[in-house]
């Protein structure tokens, strides 16, 4: 986990830098800016291959942006915040240290080296600190730029690069606001616009999986034991059963995984691994009402098997190839199963390269079938890559993504197996052939590139009836869209597959539409919301559409059909471990594979203890109002709960202090400019005791002490903003307070 250093540039009238337990860093120290604003920093490493187009989406991510330089005092601030080694590399003893990635663009038409530079921000490019010699463009579309330090030490001076260089491992990221963000845990929520329920995720490689409420805190986790799950892709069950899966030590075939039900208490209930030699279950599974279980598997051929199949030999460069399969699962308790039904695309193949092939013809002529030797991906193994199935129960087909064929498919699941195996039989006659594709009409060669709608998507489904949309496909388009960094974002996109009056799918032209979705969800400035792998999105009952963005930073967030977000958590777990990060630190590798919310009736919640049990995220200091930092609605005549947090405090005095008004009381995060004495009074309304309940106490041998604020039911405090906080009194302090909180707001309701 990397400490989180913040430094702040504001015009406070009184300033007091207050570190929990002492005094505070270097990088801690207020920073006057000419402008008045207040801005927060911190530095975000990156992952292996990450470059500045990855570090601009991760900062937008996180609620920031790539910081801007515009002073010299601004400059020392951030360079004493990247003046570490682990935010720096080099390519050899003698090459010259490469620094962090900050927010500067340079545009196509300014003239090299040092023209029509620009902040990403917008903010006026009026300061520079170009190293020695920089900018050069010595690599030719050098029109990024990163800090460069000597071949020995790391210096505050910048060079420009080229936006696709892996070489800096980290970026600067910027924020502005009052108050020091939030990077973790519940960013918005805005009631009652979002959809009430629980949602279940799993962070990437944690061992737990986590049911959160709307504020959320936990209600439920099932912990899998000391070994993680690399993205799992998790269920809750009618009768409140966790079914999931798990990714196994396999070093051939890295996404191998078996299949485990854990009862409401986290019992083992029942597992499932492939006994068969060459298949490998893999990324997905999907529950029939009927109890068994779909299961996405690549099925491991030859060499020889594939050049019999027609395979042209150029695209087989791994020395065997891994077709999809799908299988169901009668589950056999507490282990094993019995495959039911099986469809395989090996039984689907059309190719025009080898006419002596039995399954030589006109691709173009057979869109219902597989070109084995249309092939995105330069001939590796994996060449369709299923990352999901979905079963629709009305219709009783199955929906999976081939992620580098740029397509979904619909396949019939009413067949026999052997009449999966064929082209006839079943409820819609064509037996395992394709119903229906659509995303890339290239690959059944009724289009180009230029065609393509879909673009390396994940988890289409269809909207459940009763829904809005209910019978539609929605799906994750994830992008890219091109190589330039401005086609570098993700969809939402909901389609209405075309059908005639008795219910089969039509192709218009010789393809499959439609042109377009009848609704699609993008980032008001695209490039900001964008997640190249994983991920995925769910249409709940009110119209909302919850998205899983689960790449680089797990996002999880609710629009409106207008595009509003009324709903926003950030992953609350941290590394490679999954373990539960530190608010204010930026987790990284912090990634979901999928996400569902549950409505409150959901049958699985029927007479369970669902009271919260705090967020999953750590706190070191914070005010939480109903287990948040976020803004918090409550009706006249009702509580709310507070939470102060203040670890190493344990035993002081705390007090709780609230007041009316946005001017009443103003405290930023460790920085805190004091309009007026917080600790005097509570004035909500009425008598203090009344409205304030435990508002002085002691902090617990947890760190923590808690207090409740009673709205009283008077009609004049409907639509007043109530702000909270807390001082935690230390008279070894000459101020004779060891801490002061963040602020939070209570909006008071009808």
């Amino acid at each position: 986990m990397w400490n989180r250093s913040l430094v702040c540039r504001c015009a406070a009238a009184t300033m007091f830098a207050l570190a929990i337990g002492g005094a505070p860093s270097s990088a801690q120290q207020a920073f006057k800016h000419i402008d008045g604003t207040t801005h927060w920093y911190d530095v975000v490493p990156l992952g292996p291959g990450a470059n500045w187009t990855e570090a601009l989406h991760r900062a937008h991510a996180l609620g920031g942006y790539l910081a801007t330089i515009t002073s010299n005092e601004e400059a020392e601030f951030v360079f004493r915040l990247i003046d570490d080694p682990a935010f720096w590399t080099q390519a050899s003893p003698s090459a010259p240290l490469i620094g962090p990635w900050i927010g500067a663009v340079q545009s196509v038409a300014g003239p090299e080296p040092a023209g029509g530079w620009r902040w990403a921000s917008a903010e006026a490019f009026a300061y520079t600190a170009w190293a020695p010699g920089q900018p050069d463009n010595g690599r030719g579309v050098e029109d990024r730029i990163h800090y460069l330090g000597t071949n020995t030490t790391r210096r505050g001076d910048w060079a420009d690069a080229a936006p696709t260089s892996t070489e800096p491992v980290a970026f600067v990221i910027e924020y502005s606001g009052p108050t020091a963000p939030q990077t973790t845990g519940l960013m918005t929520a805005t009631h009652p616009l979002s959809q009430p329920g629980y949602t279940l995720f799993h962070p990437r490689s944690g061992t737990d999986h986590y049911l959160i409420d709307e504020r959320g805190r936990v209600v439920n986790r099932w912990t899998r034991g000391p070994s993680p799950a690399p993205l799992a892709s998790p269920y809750l069950m009618p009768n409140g059963d966790l079914l999931t899966t798990n990714v196994i030590e396999d070093e051939r075939y890295p996404r191998a995984m078996t299949l485990e039900r854990y009862d409401w208490n986290g019992k083992l209930v029942w597992e499932y691994q492939s006994t068969r030699s060459n298949e490998i279950l893999h990324h997905d599974i999907e529950v029939l009402p009927n109890g068994n279980v779909l299961i996405v598997v690549y099925e491991i051929l030859n060499y020889e098997a594939a050049v019999a199949a027609g395979r042209d030999p150029s695209h087989i460069t791994q020395g065997e190839i891994w077709p999809e399969k799908i299988i169901e699962v009668q589950p056999t308790y507490p282990q094993g199963g019995t495959i039911v039904w099986e469809w395989r695309v090996w039984d689907h193949l059309i190719q025009d390269f080898d006419p002596t092939k039995a399954n030589y013809g006109s691709v173009a002529q057979h869109p219902e079938r597989i070109d084995i030797n249309y092939d995105t991906t330069g001939g590796i193994a994996d060449w369709l890559h299923f990352n999901s199935v979905k079963y629709n129960a009305a219709l009783d087909q199955i929906v999976m993504s081939s992620r580098t064929n740029n397509e979904l498919w619909i396949i019939d699941h009413s067949t026999t197996t052997a009449e999966a195996r064929g082209s006839t039989g079943g409820r819609w006659g064509k037996g395992g052939d394709l119903l229906y594709r659509w995303g890339n009409p290239e690959a059944y060669r009724a289009g180009t590139a230029a065609d393509r709608t879909l673009f390396f998507q994940h988890k289409p489904h269809w909207i459940p009836a009763g829904y809005p949309g209910a019978g539609n496909i929605l799906v994750f388009n994830n992008g890219p869209r091109g190589t330039l960094a401005s086609q570098q974002y993700s969809t939402v996109d909901e389609i209405v597959p075309p059908t005639d009056a008795q219910g089969n799918y039509v192709m218009t032209g010789g393809k499959w539409g439609p042109a377009a979705p009848v609704w699609s969800y993008s980032a008001p400035t695209p490039t900001d919301f964008y997640s190249r792998i994983i991920s995925g999105a769910q249409r709940l009952p009110n119209g909302n559409t919850l998205i899983c963005s689960g790449h680089p930073s797990g996002v999880l967030f609710e629009v409106t059909p207008a595009g509003e977000t009324v709903w926003r958590y950030g992953s609350p777990c941290d590394g490679s471990a999954g373990a539960p990060a530190t608010q204010g630190d930026e987790p990284t590798f912090a990634w979901f594979f999928r996400a569902t919310r549950y409505p409150p009736t959901y049958a699985a919640f029927a007479n369970r203890n669902l009271t919260p049990q705090g967020p999953v995220e750590r706190y070191d200091a914070a005010l939480l109002i109903e287990g948040a930092r976020t803004p918090h609605r409550a009706a006249v005549g009702t509580s709310v709960g507070l939470t102060a947090i203040a670890s190493g405090h344990e035993g002081r005095l705390v007090r709780f202090a609230a007041a009316l008004g946005n001017d009443a009381l103003q405290i930023d995060h460790r920085f805190v400019n004091l309009s007026r004495d917080p600790l005097l009074i509570a004035t909500v309304a009425g008598a203090l005791p009344t409205v304030f309940r435990d508002f002085v106490g002691v902090i617990d041998n947890q760190g923590e002490a808690n207090a409740t604020i009673a709205l009283p039911s008077s009609s004049a405090l409907v639509g007043v903003e109530a702000h909270a906080a807390f001082a935690v009194f230390d008279p070894t302090l000459p101020s004779g307070i060891g801490l002061l909180s963040n602020s939070v707001v209570l909006t008071i309701d009808p």
